[in-house]
């Protein structure tokens, strides 16, 4: 039987040549197809690293970012205080002030009352103004501005 396959169109040797350089080619397709799957392996292992170090410098950036937004609250809240203070310390520095400046308001009316001091000085005419006396002066004073026709002029003491 071994001489049949011998002398066929296709001797052993050549069905187990032909064998293995179909099984070699399907072995470097397969290579091939694992070398391009490893590649593509690598490529998005490098695109993982890079998203990760994107990643990990938004979140730096987030993070000094906070910070930054904590130390201006924290400015700010300083500020409220530093300014609440401050408002405090004036109006402690203003209230004897604004009790001296009251208390000279209030003796002001209070003498501006009791003195009259407005008056109103009627000068009817040249010949009654030289006729007049103390008393008639004081009389021509002591009027309402109404009640006499003239010139009144208000003098302030």
């Amino acid at each position: 039987m071994i001489p049949a396959i011998s002398n066929t169109q296709y001797p052993v040797n050549q069905l187990l040549r032909q064998q293995t350089e179909r099984q070699a080619q399907q072995a470097e397709q397969q290579a091939q197809a694992l070398e391009q799957q490893a590649a593509a392996k690598r490529r998005e292992a490098r695109q993982a690293q890079q998203t990760a170090r994107e990643l990990d410098t938004e979140a730096t950036e987030a993070a000094n970012r906070a910070k930054v937004l904590q130390q201006n609250l924290a400015a700010a809240d300083q500020l409220s205080i530093n300014q609440q203070q401050l408002t405090e310390r004036l109006n402690t520095a203003l209230q004897p002030a604004q009790q001296s400046r009251s208390n000279a308001n209030k003796a002001d009316d209070t003498k501006a009352a009791s003195t009259s001091n407005s008056i109103n000085i009627v000068n009817a005419d040249s010949t009654r103004a030289q006729n007049l006396n103390a008393s008639a002066l004081f009389n021509a004073i002591a009027k309402p501005a109404g009640s006499v026709s003239g010139l009144a002029i208000n003098l302030q003491i």
